[in-house]
């Protein structure tokens, strides 16, 4: 099991892309080439099924941090699996 701790201190896995331009869309593409980390644009379960254990827990603490901030600034939940870049 991997617990928050482990996950803080220890090495960066993924980014989160949370918007981009044309031009960006042109440098995300050579990233995800030359990056020894996962680029995450978009989240689904397709995309967490396709996540070693490690990045998809630390994706998961991400979408839950997100989501009690939403709750408390009275904005929708899950907003990492609903809004479109």
């Amino acid at each position: 099991m991997i617990n928050l701790f482990n996950l803080l201190n220890n090495s960066i896995n993924y980014a989160h892309v949370l918007g981009f331009s044309s031009r960006g869309k042109v440098l995300l593409s050579e990233i995800t080439k030359n990056s020894s980390i996962h680029l995450i644009t978009k989240i689904n379960n397709k995309v967490l099924d396709k996540l070693d254990e490690k990045t998809r827990k630390s994706l998961e603490f991400d979408i839950f941090a997100t989501n009690i901030y939403s709750s408390l600034t009275g904005d929708k939940n899950n907003k990492d699996y609903t809004n479109k870049l």
